[in-house]
């Protein structure tokens, strides 16, 4: 059986996840704005972002993931 995480652990993750969609709409914001160098800042926070997830997936803090 999987370890499961504490709340804080995953609240802490969760809150890596939620800077990291702040930090791509901010980019997307920017490059509407007319600056399309911006979008070059998704593909890190797109990693931050999945790197968050496969923590969680890792630790089993949802079953059947």
């Amino acid at each position: 059986m999987a370890m499961r995480m504490e709340p804080e652990a995953i609240e802490t993750l969760l809150a890596r996840v939620e800077e990291h969609v702040a930090q791509c709409r901010a980019a997307v914001a920017t490059a509407r704005e007319g600056d399309p160098t911006a979008l070059e800042a998704l593909g890190t926070e797109i990693d931050g972002m999945a790197a968050a997830v496969a923590e969680l997936r890792a630790q089993g803090t949802v079953p059947g993931l």
